[in-house]
């Protein structure tokens, strides 16, 4: 069963990577604008960190596919896959 949808997934797993990297970049910029853990300095509009993201968001992913993150790896263990990340 699970070699029969290995497409749908794959395809669940890119859109959940690229739906974490979203929110990642988006609690960057609350981090650096709205809260006081940073001293903030106005550089950047939100407008100008969206097409970044634009750029980023691709290269992420474009990056995972060539790690083979997305393979089947039902016979590799965890270490080769956190060495194969670093």
């Amino acid at each position: 069963m699970i070699k029969e949808n290995q497409r749908l997934f794959n395809f669940i797993n890119v859109v959940l990577d690229a739906l974490m990297i979203v929110i990642a970049f988006l609690l960057a910029y609350y981090t650096r604008t709205q809260s006081d853990l940073l001293p903030y300095q106005e550089s950047i509009t939100f407008y100008e960190y969206l097409r970044y993201l634009v750029i980023i968001l691709p290269i992420f992913i474009a990056c995972y596919f060539w790690t083979k993150v997305y393979t089947p790896q039902r016979l590799k263990s965890i270490t080769n896959e956190i060495f194969r990340l670093a």
